[in-house]
């Protein structure tokens, strides 16, 4: 007997009461399309699963979500199986907003392999105080505090979480309010910092103003460094006539003089 079977048969008294009891079948919770996320890979935070139906021997129900009755999104994406989370049309795409303490969102995931990763999660906000929560089957993995000025301005949050093998439940829970989310990515650790350093490491291409020994601006030339500059100035077509020039930086105004021989 489950806990409303038990609940008719304590408070119902026989006669005009009498009700028939037909349970509703519990049908599990599922993937988004049919699609289970991978882990490494992103997550669109809109594409949370499917929810089920009543309620399982243990008492679980079988929800994969969590919001009040009222929609505050502008979106019709997922009206017709999550019509009461908040939805809203952004320029990257749809994204979950209005995520008050308390709401939920569960997502069946199949993680390559144990171990170490970096989540970063895309969140936009108007405060200093919002935060959430990502477990595990119900086990905790990570809290993630989100901060920011505008709700149009989305940032990256990370943090770094230890996942298990194989099919699991991933949930994002709500343990301060308000913020937006678009999306969540998970990378294994070494990779994450590989991609880092390789992305510091990565020169920019920078300005460089060309002047004559009168002080005659000639030009502007683009190089990752002021060195390569001025390989680029001595090999260059463009100088004719021998003599001293000098390169000045756009960006930082640092100077550095060239003699070009013919």
């Amino acid at each position: 007997m489950n806990w409303l079977e038990d609940y008719f048969a304590k408070n119902l008294s026989k006669g005009k009461n009498d009700v028939t009891f037909t349970p509703v079948e519990p049908e599990p919770q599922l993937p988004f399309k049919g699609k289970v996320r991978e882990i490494p890979g992103k997550i669109e935070a809109e594409d949370f699963d499917v929810p089920g139906k009543g309620v399982n021997e243990d008492g679980t129900t079988n929800a994969s979500y969590s919001d009040d009755s009222e929609n505050h999104g502008d979106s019709d994406y997922r009206k017709d199986d999550a019509p009461a989370v908040d939805l809203y049309n952004k320029a990257t795409g749809v994204i979950v907003g209005y995520n008050q303490t308390g709401d939920w969102l569960e997502y069946t995931v199949n993680i390559a392999e144990a171990g170490k990763y970096v989540m970063t999660a895309s969140v936009a906000a108007e405060s200093e105080s919002a935060s959430f929560s990502l477990s595990i089957d119900g086990k905790s993995v990570a809290e993630v505090p989100v901060s920011g000025s505008s709700w149009d301005d989305y940032k990256d949050v990370t943090a770094e979480v230890t996942l298990p093998a194989g099919k699991h439940i991933l949930r994002m829970d709500v343990t301060a309010e308000y913020f937006d989310v678009d999306y969540f990515n998970f990378e294994f650790k070494n990779e994450a910092a590989i991609r880092t350093n390789v992305h510091m490491a990565t020169p920019e291409l920078a300005d460089y103003d060309v002047f004559d020994v009168n002080g005659v601006r000639l030009g502007r030339m683009s190089a990752y460094s002021l060195s390569e500059a001025v390989s680029m100035l001595k090999n260059s077509n463009s100088i004719k006539i021998q003599g001293v020039y000098m390169l000045r930086s756009v960006k930082n105004g640092a100077v550095k003089t060239v003699r070009i021989t013919r």
